[in-house]
């Protein structure tokens, strides 16, 4: 987005500091409510398309036969973060 090769994102998160800076400008967030994030932005439903949301997911994996312990560290890492 940032280059102009791409003209539409949904995924906010990596977004936000350009948005913030004013780089981008973000249309609506698409979730039910506002996000504390962003604020200022509204929802899909606000700006006349109600019942439109997308949730993103974020996975961690590890290669099998990673130690427990290991598994664990990250475990408490992703968790706090």
């Amino acid at each position: 987005m940032i280059a102009g090769n791409t003209q539409l994102m949904f995924d906010s998160t990596p977004t936000i500091p350009f948005i913030k800076d004013g780089t981008l400008r973000a249309l609506a967030v698409c979730n039910m409510a506002r996000t504390p994030l962003m604020p200022d932005v509204p929802t899909m439903a606000e700006v006349g398309l109600d019942g439109f949301e997308i949730t993103s997911w974020y996975v961690a994996l590890a290669p099998a036969g990673t130690p427990r312990p290991i598994i664990e560290q990250l475990n408490r890492a992703i968790v706090a973060s």
